[in-house]
């Protein structure tokens, strides 16, 4: 697995679709001009999750992405949605750049308490900014509803937690440890078991 990983990022670093500088990986030049990743981040996330669970759970998690609703209730789509344990539920918004409108983030909040899952999850994948003006605009989102804030967890670096189960969280190092990290927060934070 790891030669064919090899052969991948040697092809793609060779396309000069990706660029390596030591352990850090990014956009090459040929990339510069493609802005919008959003629905591969969303499918790689899905199948992260899917993966992962699977594995560690020894049969099959059901995971979809790009879920949409019915156009009347106005709440845009669901990036990824998770059944783990055939329990509880997690949502997942994946946000592909650190240009997040207010209107998104009160959509986010709007799906999370229309749908109402065990975790909603808000993924920010860049690397080299802070969420913290997001969460300042979530907070006070969450606070005219009268809901607990986001709070900074100390176990994880860039994320935050709170609000009835709900996480914020940077890609600092890589995607696959942010939703690692991720995992352990939500392990850590309730039972699998429970849903309020």
């Amino acid at each position: 697995m790891l030669q064919n990983l090899h052969t991948y990022l040697t092809f793609l670093q060779d396309q000069e679709l990706l660029h390596n500088e030591g352990t850090v990986w990014s956009r090459g030049k040929r990339l510069f001009h493609v802005s919008d990743i959003g629905h591969t981040l969303e499918w790689y996330v899905a199948e992260w999750f899917r993966l992962t669970e699977t594995c560690r759970s020894h049969h099959v998690i059901p995971v979809r992405h790009g879920v949409t609703f019915h156009r009347s209730l106005d709440v845009g789509d669901i990036d990824v949605v998770a059944l783990l344990d055939s329990s509880w539920t997690v949502t997942l918004e994946c946000k592909s750049s650190s240009h997040i409108t207010a209107n998104e983030l009160a959509l986010f909040l709007k799906r999370a308490t229309l749908l109402q899952p065990a975790i909603a999850v808000l993924v920010i994948d860049t690397p080299t900014l802070s969420p913290d003006g997001h969460i300042r605009r979530l907070n006070a989102l969450l606070a005219k509803n009268g809901e607990e804030p986001l709070l900074p967890v100390a176990s994880a670096e860039g994320m935050y937690w709170g609000a009835k189960h709900m996480c914020v969280t940077c890609v600092s190092q890589s995607l696959p440890s942010a939703l690692e990290a991720v995992l352990q927060v939500i392990e850590q934070n309730m039972s699998p078991f429970t849903q309020e």
